[in-house]
């Protein structure tokens, strides 16, 4: 009995040791888990900033062209002549459009790829000025377009834009008009550049307030980030609206499967110099997870109880053995 007792007591101690050590093991891994998930939804609200610096930079490039013109009270010809000599950067155009009759059609500083020598634009069959002009706002905030095809030159783009007003070459009088800097969406991208340095796998996109992508990341699949998320997780209307609430609302994160299955932590958070454009980010859970638990230590610990555990055993055995020999030989003495 006593032997059995001895041997169940050091079982039950090593067990007992090695779930201590497991269960403080988890507990810091959750622990750098956590942080680690901290760092990377900071990171997603520090390229907010950085976002938002170059949006208000490219805006106010078009606040001051739309200043010079509305100041010298220029005819349409005459400020799209000013902005072509002021644009210095490749790839870079505007276009001043008028709203009457809904055509959205104006001039452009550069010529159509297919009719060269026509400057001539329209907007009215790109449909990002559903509602007249009421999105532009005072100066100092930004207003700016999803990204669209320029009818100009079929790039996706996006457009900067101001109010103005133009003096009618003919009748003299003053028409309101529209100003749009023209940005490629590529060239967009080659200023916002991800932190890749602590976060090699992890992508960027930008979407506005109905999923669709404004700049899309490698792995982020469809055409819309909540059909995504539709396409590779459990989804309903409850998912969708519990979802769409939580990236609308304050800067934060969520677990999300990829298309390859993989488990991944999608950050969030809204550019506050627009209305409707959310920056969201995505890593693979298993880079966050990396060295997130010292299995080595565990090991060793784990390795070491166990040799303990044999130690006991062994030398249990060898004073059993040594116990049963003096047994045996005082029995063999009490005849004699």
């Amino acid at each position: 009995m006593k032997k059995s007792m001895m041997i169940i007591g050091n079982i039950v101690i090593f067990i007992a040791i090695l779930a201590f050590v497991l269960l403080d093991v988890d507990s810091e891994r959750q622990r750098m888990l956590a942080s680690k998930t901290e760092a990377f939804e900071n990171m997603t609200v520090a390229m907010e900033s950085v976002t938002t610096n170059y949006l208000l930079g490219e805006q106010q490039v078009c606040n001051s062209w739309a200043n010079y013109i509305n100041a010298n009270q220029m005819t349409e010809e005459e400020a799209i002549a000013y902005v072509r000599d002021s644009v210095s950067t490749p790839g870079v155009m505007a276009h001043v459009l008028f709203l009457e009759n809904g055509e959205f059609s104006g001039l452009s500083t550069m010529a159509n790829v297919s009719t060269p020598d026509n400057y001539a634009v329209s907007y009215k069959n790109v449909a990002i000025f559903n509602n007249g002009f009421d999105f532009f706002s005072e100066n100092g905030t930004v207003n700016v377009t999803r990204a669209y095809t320029n009818p100009v030159n079929a790039i996706q783009s996006i457009a900067f834009c101001c109010l103005i007003h133009v003096r009618d070459s003919q009748g003299g009088q003053m028409r309101e008009a529209a100003l749009l800097r023209i940005i490629p969406v590529s060239a967009f991208e080659k200023r916002w550049v991800f932190p890749t340095k602590d976060y090699q796998n992890a992508e960027i996109s930008l979407i506005d307030v109905s999923g669709d992508y404004l700049i899309k990341g490698h792995s982020f699949k469809n055409s819309n980030f909540y059909e995504f998320y539709q396409s590779y997780n459990d989804y309903n209307q409850t998912v969708r609206d519990e979802l769409e609430a939580q990236i609308l609302g304050s800067p934060g994160s969520f677990e999300i499967r990829n298309s390859s299955g993989e488990r991944c932590l999608v950050g969030h958070t809204r550019v506050n110099s627009t209305d409707d454009w959310i920056i969201v980010t995505m890593i693979p859970m298993t880079e966050l997870k990396q060295s997130a638990t010292n299995w080595t230590l565990v090991g060793i610990i784990s390795a070491g109880l166990l040799l303990l555990l044999l130690f006991n055993l062994a030398n249990f055995v060898y004073l059993n053995r040594q116990l049963m020999a003096t047994a045996k030989e005082a029995d063999c003495a009490n005849p004699a």
